[in-house]
């Protein structure tokens, strides 16, 4: 169960089961989404890990820029099938001689 706690006019999200959906991960600097056993925020690894990127992955830039390249990112599941479905649109243009006049 996701428990909101206010800190400084901050909106924190504290998820305390492992086995539960995490929460969309979005840039944490500005709704920071607190380890669910540890009293500090997600680090980037993890969010990355939570949105499926491959452990090789790397964000550049300071803690501030690499959150937001983070949180700006598209979860792999969603980016394979947005891949899926515009090559199959494409296919479907370019094979079928009535759509690509």
């Amino acid at each position: 169960l996701h428990k909101a706690i206010r800190r400084q006019r901050q909106m924190c999200i504290r998820d305390r089961d492992y086995d539960s959906v995490s929460p969309t991960i979005v840039n944490w600097r500005k709704l920071p989404i607190i380890h669910p056993t540890e009293s500090r925020t997600l680090t980037v690894a993890e969010a990355s890990a939570l949105m499926g990127f491959d452990q090789r992955f790397e964000f550049h830039g300071t803690i501030g820029e690499r959150q937001q390249q983070c949180g700006n990112g598209c979860t792999y599941a969603i980016g394979s099938l947005i891949k899926k479905v515009t090559k199959e649109a494409l296919l479907r243009y370019h094979c079928d001689p009535i759509l690509s006049v």
